[in-house]
């Protein structure tokens, strides 16, 4: 072997590790954000907003079961 095939694998090698290096930057760089988004199928309620979501007690409309749901048995049909 001589001393080029040493030096394009060292070249190769080196961009592999570029490569690996640049994926491995931009995950630990976009991974928090990606953690701290919200499920875009929850939304909250406009009045458990106002509140501050302290809402469980106080839980008596369509999010009820999203907020507190054992106050689920509180709830009346007419």
């Amino acid at each position: 072997m001589n001393s080029q095939h040493f030096d394009l694998i060292r070249v190769t090698i080196f961009r592999v590790f570029r490569r690996v290096s640049v994926l491995l930057y931009f995950w630990i760089l976009f991974a928090p954000l990606l953690q701290a988004a919200e499920p875009a199928f929850i939304r909250e309620s406009i009045r458990a907003r106002g509140m501050g979501n302290a809402f469980t007690a106080a839980a008596n409309d369509e999010m009820l079961l999203f907020y507190n749901p054992a106050a689920l048995r509180s709830v009346y049909y007419n």
